[in-house]
């Protein structure tokens, strides 16, 4: 790196590169931030339509079981058990799918009310479940549960309307359903907020919510918004950034070498002819025609060239005139 020629090259080959990579660096870090602000906003608004909707579907879940509770038909068929409890069954089972619910069932007591999403033995899983007292002559005999399965298929539903992957836990944290996985789903953390996980291979921007129905403990839904196409995009742009730096070092190294050698050359000379001054050969002048701070040292060393010229050529006279006179004062004594 002591060659003026080498380190002109290589400042040409800096100054072609790093601009770019700077903008590389800020383009993507705008890029990433835009796409996480985005699958933030997209998250959060997707999340919060599906804690909506589940809630209105607690709500009424909840009211068709008190219209059903009050029906005198069940009622009827409530209390002729075990009679009626065919006919119960049969009941049961038509009036589930006129409501829509995924499990119905009458039982002899009921411990809460409100709506809650908890685990309900018998039908295999995760459920959003209401229940409503079944009263004769003002004394709750019994209740009628009913609600809706959250299992894979449920969150298959919602997440193909909000385009999201989306993880169920229950109260303690253990996975109950989830559109991903099994396994993928249990290695990950359902911290709150905005968080960047990568699952399988696939990377995702993630965020947890509770679904507040019922009592605490909550239930929780996370949400995976995928980052597959800005993924792609940054790749893209930095192989392009790639591709633009090494035709900007194709186009600037034979630059630096022209621009170099034509600043270099003069320089070169330059030392050589201060080298000649140097051993006293100041005869030969230096015609160099350069930039113009060359070219003003060049004037300048030529311009010294020529004093010491003067000086010697001075110098040699005044030696001649002293030997003359010496000589002179010589042939004066003898005479």
């Amino acid at each position: 790196m002591n060659s003026l020629r080498l380190r002109l090259i290589l400042a040409f080959s800096l100054l072609a590169i790093i601009p770019l990579a700077i903008a590389m660096v800020f383009l993507t870090a705008r890029i990433q931030t835009m796409v996480r602000d985005q699958a933030a906003e997209r998250l959060g608004s997707a999340l919060g339509g599906i804690e909506e909707d589940i809630d209105a579907g607690g709500r009424q879940i909840a009211e068709k079981l008190q219209i059903l509770a009050r029906d005198p038909q069940l009622k009827r068929l409530y209390l002729l058990r075990p009679a009626g409890s065919r006919d119960l069954m049969e009941y049961l089972e038509e009036r589930q799918v006129l409501l829509g619910l995924d499990f119905l069932s009458a039982a002899d007591t009921g411990s809460s009310y409100t709506p809650t999403i908890e685990k309900v033995e018998g039908v295999g899983g995760f459920a959003m479940v209401a229940r409503a007292p079944i009263r004769y002559q003002s004394a709750a005999v019994g209740s009628v549960q009913g609600g809706l399965l959250f299992d894979a298929a449920f969150l298959r539903r919602l997440g193909k309307t909000s385009g999201l992957d989306l993880v169920l836990r229950d109260s303690v944290g253990r996975v109950v359903a989830t559109t991903l996985p099994e396994a993928s789903a249990g290695s990950l953390a359902g911290t709150p907020g905005v968080e960047r996980t990568k699952v399988a291979g696939h990377t995702y921007l993630t965020w947890t919510v509770p679904l507040e129905v019922g009592s605490p403990p909550y239930a929780t839904l996370m949400g995976l918004a995928s980052t597959a196409v800005a993924d792609r995009t940054i790749a893209s742009l930095q192989l392009a950034s790639l591709l633009l730096g090494l035709l900007g070092l194709g186009i600037a190294i034979p630059l630096a070498i022209l621009w170099s050698s034509q600043i270099s050359r003069p320089v070169e000379r330059l030392a050589a002819f201060s080298d000649k001054l140097a051993r006293g050969e100041w005869e030969e002048p230096i015609a160099l025609h350069s930039v113009r701070e060359l070219q003003t040292l060049v004037l300048a060393l030529d311009r010294m060239r020529r004093d010491l010229q003067t000086y010697r050529d001075k110098l040699v006279t005044s030696e001649r005139q002293a030997a003359w006179s010496q000589m002179a004062r010589k042939v004066a004594h003898e005479v």
